[in-house]
């Protein structure tokens, strides 16, 4: 790179001193820097970097799990595409950007049917879903039973 720079500052000192072809050699130069700029800004991220991205988007999935958040914030928050995110996210993790977030979610809510006496709707809007039709679903997915029979449950236990 610098000795490319090197190259078009000096096609630019001979377009300045009226040399002839000077600006085409300056063009020249300058293109050829650029394409080494470009080729080298394009080249994926190092593995080493990859997996900082990751955890760096872990921990703001961690701090605003309440919160309903879009995977371009989390994509925004690590200075990468949302794109390059979900693909390096699972390779790393083996789980999508949404499965993550909605399985610790779904874990979080399990914790806190079993430990109070909040509804599911306001444990649902509590841990960032507006839609309780589609945290029923999400939930069932992930832990097998509704959060409804997971309270039932739950409660015939204590009743014991």
């Amino acid at each position: 790179a610098a000795e490319l720079f090197g190259k078009a500052a000096e096609e630019i000192k001979a377009k300045e001193s009226g040399i002839p072809f000077g600006a085409a050699g300056a063009k020249a130069a300058i293109l050829t820097l650029m394409v080494f700029l470009c080729r080298g800004w394009s080249n994926k991220i190092p593995e080493r970097e990859t997996g900082s991205i990751v955890r760096r988007a872990i921990g703001y999935i961690n701090s605003n799990l309440t919160s309903n958040m879009t995977i371009d914030e989390i994509a925004e928050n690590t200075t990468v595409s949302k794109y390059y995110l979900c693909r390096e996210f699972r390779r790393e993790t083996g789980f999508t950007v949404v499965r993550y977030i909605n399985d610790l979610r779904c874990r979080e809510a399990e914790r806190m049917l079993r430990g109070s006496n909040a509804t599911v709707s306001e444990i649902a809007h509590s841990l960032g879903y507006d839609n309780l039709s589609y945290f029923t679903r999400t939930f069932k997915t992930i832990t097998g039973k509704k959060p409804s029979e997971l309270r039932q449950a739950q409660n015939a236990a204590q009743n014991r």
